[in-house]
């Protein structure tokens, strides 16, 4: 396998080794956290310093001969070349994309997709993609292959692609835009850090194209459009649709990178800012005769709405999962606020009424059925990070070191934080995620946010149940346990749910909370086929205690 230092014009990743996911064991030698930090989904080796020591080992002050054909051949690309996989690897990737990834991340229209010379790379990229959900241990070592060439194809490739202005534009950024998902959810580190050194580059291709520009592709189609011309106006329509489903994506992508390594956004995630995308029928239309007869009644119903007719229409779900993200970004924005009790009070306080509206109106309203948006378990992880500073939870069980995790700051802030109000609220919230969670259905592919929202939840829970004060009566502590506005809006009886995560309530079980985290860890290796998933719950296996049972 090629080196992946050779993703970026410049040497950004080199020195980096190859991580494979794969059991982890504990090393009695070192602490648990120091052991930890070392298989953090994030970790490479480098110094986090951000200084570097100045290299006087070197007596050379002038430039040779020498020196000057190593520098000219640094700067030479090198795209390596290897063998495509067969035609029937590529169809079986293909069809496995289309499948069960697409309906999640919908951003090619799938109706008029078809493989041509301006697509190539797009039609790699998803290769790449369904490599993962095909499941098979070599099938995903075909689709880091294609990942990595492709990654590369695309920065040797994208100055002289975007200054023609043609119709590969829009393909090429379909194509980095999976491959960063790719890369999001491969589980290598490495693969996670190219992804968020690659995002910001993303994000100004899209800018040059003005994909953020708020648009409505049926403002560009007329009713004699459609009985004139009904397949070139469907063309028209899904070129303008695929573009507000790409920013729809980096949007999400940016929030998702925002919050898994606990920066800022690059950004504004606002309402006006957001796109707004079409009916979830006018994009499923397989035929420009289908679609034309929707469109017009979609035109009609709008001229209605105009006049002052009513006009109720269900919101589409990936419109429902943008503003929901986008009250995740609006939680980042404001993360400074949680270390200070009054302030972290007051943004719980702002945020439950939007989150209670969006529950009661996307959430409460729709059919008891499966969302393949999982827009339940995203709602609930956004109280956890609205009641817990995520970034100290990561770092006591290990993010950084052992140093940092047992610091005075850390263990003072999650005391506190565990037996309050605030603590008790994340642990509710956090064993309703593995509640829900576990009646999702194993063949089901679960959006790019899930394994995130599991790891945050089941470290909450840990850390929650590891610094809470035992030296009170359970039965005192189970007085005062606090009945949550949203608690309410679900009907759901807070008491019982501790109860039943904890176990006995004769007395605190180590084993009933180590239980619990046990199913935490297990639902993130069967959720999907997503390796990030596996990759979290090693990193969480790490923090089962060494008890025997006859101990417990």
């Amino acid at each position: 396998m090629k080196s992946a230092n050779q993703f970026l014009p410049i040497d950004l990743v080199n020195g980096l080794a190859e991580q494979q996911i794969q059991p982890l064991g504990r090393d009695i030698s070192s602490p648990v956290e120091d052991v930890v930090q070392r298989e953090w989904f994030t970790y490479t080796g480098s110094s986090r310093s951000g200084l570097l020591t100045p290299d006087i080992s070197s007596e050379q002050t002038q430039v040779d001969e020498t020196y000057r054909a190593n520098l000219e051949a640094k700067l030479q690309h090198h795209v390596p070349i290897f063998p495509l996989p067969s035609t029937d690897f590529l169809n079986i990737c293909i069809q496995a994309y289309f499948t069960k990834f697409h309906p999640l991340f919908p951003v090619i229209h799938a109706p008029t997709f078809r493989p041509s010379a301006n697509r190539s790379l797009l039609l790699l990229s998803i290769c790449s993609m369904g490599s993962l959900i095909v499941g098979l241990s070599h099938a995903k070592a075909q689709g880091v292959k294609i990942f990595e060439t492709l990654n590369k194809a695309i920065l040797a490739s994208w100055e002289g692609i975007m200054s023609g202005r043609g119709a590969e534009v829009t393909p090429m950024i379909q194509a980095a835009l999976i491959g960063q998902t790719f890369g999001l959810l491969s589980g290598r580190q490495k693969d996670l850090f190219i992804a968020q050194t690659f995002h910001g580059t993303l994000l100004a291709w899209a800018r040059r194209y003005q994909m953020f520009k708020s648009r409505k592709p049926s403002d560009c189609i007329s009713l004699e459009d459609l009985s004139r011309h009904p397949q070139s106006a469907w063309r028209t329509w899904v070129q303008a649709e695929e573009q507000n489903r790409i920013a729809a994506a980096l949007h999400i992508h940016d929030i998702e990178f925002a919050d898994l390594f606990v920066t800022d956004t690059y950004l504004r995630h606002t309402v006006s800012k957001r796109p707004t995308l079409c009916d979830d029928e006018l994009w499923a239309a397989t035929t420009a005769e289908e679609w034309s007869k929707l469109m017009a009644h979609h035109l009609t119903s709008s001229q209605i709405a105009e006049n002052g007719g009513a006009l109720r229409k269900a919101t589409p779900r990936l419109n429902a999962y943008l503003e929901l993200e986008g009250i995740v970004a609006s939680v980042v924005e404001s993360r400074s606020l949680i270390l200070d009790t009054d302030k972290s009070e007051e943004l719980a306080n702002h945020v439950t009424p939007t989150l209670i509206r969006f529950y009661t109106a996307h959430i409460k309203s729709q059919p008891k059925q499966y969302d393949k948006f999982c827009l339940l378990a995203l709602w609930h992880s956004i109280f956890i990070s609205i009641t817990a500073n995520i970034d100290y939870l990561e770092l006591a069980i290990g993010k950084e070191d052992s140093r940092l995790a047992n610091s005075t700051l850390i263990t003072e802030y999650l005391r506190t934080w565990a037996n309050s109000p605030s603590g008790q609220r994340a642990a509710f919230h956090a064993v309703l995620i593995l509640s829900h969670l576990e009646q999702v259905a194993l063949a089901t592919e679960t959006p790019i946010h899930i394994p995130r929202v599991i790891f945050r939840a089941a470290i909450a829970w840990f850390c929650y149940t590891k610094y809470q004060d035992n030296s009170e009566p359970p039965q005192l502590q189970e007085i005062r346990i606090v009945q949550f506005p949203e608690l309410n809006e679900m009907s759901i009886n807070g008491q019982k749910v501790l109860s039943e995560a904890r176990g006995s309530r004769l007395e605190r079980s180590v084993m009933a909370e180590s239980s619990t985290l046990c199913e935490f860890i297990d639902l993130l290796q069967r959720m999907g086929h997503w390796a990030l998933s596996k990759r979290l719950a090693g990193i969480l296996n790490l923090l089962l205690p060494d008890i025997d049972v006859e101990e417990r």
